[in-house]
């Protein structure tokens, strides 16, 4: 594998976040094909996708958040890159469409039932395709200090836990 000097085309500037940015774009190159077909499962605000597109990939960005995609349209724009608002659940299973990378990085975590993405995954890889998933390792101050008392308390049937999901629900 050819070695590639790194940079940052997204707007992270965590250090954590530049990290996981690495290692996807390393695993991607490891592929060592040009113009490849990727689709990132929860793009968020689309860092990944735009830093993807850079290297000359076609890049799907797809998100259930409409805001989330509005933003990533107004922020990052780019030959080969496209953001769209959608459900994941819905998308999966209906296209037909293949991908030689299927990314979904820290997304899993998020969802209440992440096995139907996990299950179709595959059916959207073409047959030397890669996927790259990540999620947080479950140690880090984000998920001690935050991931798991929010859902800690949102386990609970008690009035602390109905405020909590009163207000985070849209």
């Amino acid at each position: 594998m050819k070695t590639q000097n790194f940079i940052n085309y997204s707007s992270y500037n965590q250090i954590f976040d530049i990290k996981r940015l690495k290692f996807i774009e390393t695993a991607i190159n490891s592929l060592e094909r040009p113009n490849l077909r990727i689709l990132e499962i929860g793009c968020g605000n689309g860092n990944i996708s735009y830093q993807l597109a850079h290297s000359d990939h076609y890049v799907l960005g797809i998100d259930i958040d409409e805001k989330s995609i509005q933003n990533a349209n107004e922020k990052f724009q780019y030959k080969n890159l496209q953001f769209k608002a959608i459900d994941i659940c819905e998308y999966i299973v209906k296209e037909t469409d293949k991908y030689d990378v299927i990314v979904c990085s820290e997304v899993l975590e998020h969802l209440t039932n992440p096995l139907n993405i996990m299950c179709n995954i595959n059916r959207l890889l073409k047959d030397d395709g890669i996927a790259i998933i990540t999620v947080p390792n479950g140690i880090g101050p984000r998920e001690l200090l935050m991931t798991r008392p929010i859902q800690y308390i949102s386990q609970k049937d008690n009035f602390f836990s109905k405020i909590f999901i009163s207000i985070k629900k849209p």
